[in-house]
């Protein structure tokens, strides 16, 4: 049963309490807000549960939903989803309820993992039309001791003065402001060929 307190006195002692787990389930893998999750991989594990009888699972695409798995049994604390692979760039949710009998359950915390990118093919095309970096994109500090350096994505710039090539936005490096030598490295998505990664490096000359 979740939530026992114990009182215990001994000769010429004062009380001392202790409370035993909550029965909420914990240590959930995928690890909640985990990102790059394989969209193969659907296994789901938790720690045991003191006690428990078994565990229900719901995950769904949106919190508090269980549009995808809805109350499925668990005898132990471990379940594989039998449906099709997970969307590429997806935010999902899952919860674990433990059942104790029939009448005694603990709805355990909601948690949630995105999937990875999808691999790209070549020639990758992007436009950067947007004020923030495009999804499964990354950028890499090589080189900034005092982080003087970055990147930002805009409709304008100066030193010299430009606009984009097309479109709305493009990438602009500070390099006006920055130190000599600070380096950021704009990388794209993996895509199927023999190197896994494209990248341009921004370096600061001075």
């Amino acid at each position: 049963m979740p939530i026992v307190v114990a009182v215990i006195i001994a000769p010429g002692a004062g009380p001392e309490t202790f409370t035993t787990s909550d029965g909420k389930a914990t240590n959930p893998d995928p690890a909640n807000n985990a990102i790059n999750v394989e969209v193969t991989a659907k296994t789901f594990d938790w720690d045991d549960v003191i006690d428990a009888f078994g565990y229900t699972i719901d995950i769904g695409t949106a919190t508090g939903l269980s549009d995808i798995v809805n109350n499925a049994n668990c005898p132990t604390s471990t379940y594989t989803y039998s449906g099709a692979d997970w969307d590429f760039i997806e935010d999902y949710y899952w919860t674990i309820t433990t059942y104790y009998t029939a009448k005694v359950t603990v709805a355990g915390d909601e948690w949630s993992f995105t999937t990875a990118c999808d691999a790209c093919t070549l020639p990758i095309v992007q436009g950067f039309n947007a004020a923030t970096i495009p999804a499964c994109w990354s950028e890499t500090i090589v080189v900034d001791p005092d982080a003087d350096a970055a990147l930002t994505y805009v409709t304008s710039g100066e030193y010299p003065t430009c606009s984009p090539d097309e479109g709305t936005h493009m990438v602009k490096f500070n390099s006006f402001n920055c130190d000599d030598g600070d380096e950021i490295r704009l990388e794209s998505p993996e895509f199927s060929t023999d190197w896994n990664v494209c990248c341009s490096s921004f370096v600061c000359l001075v």
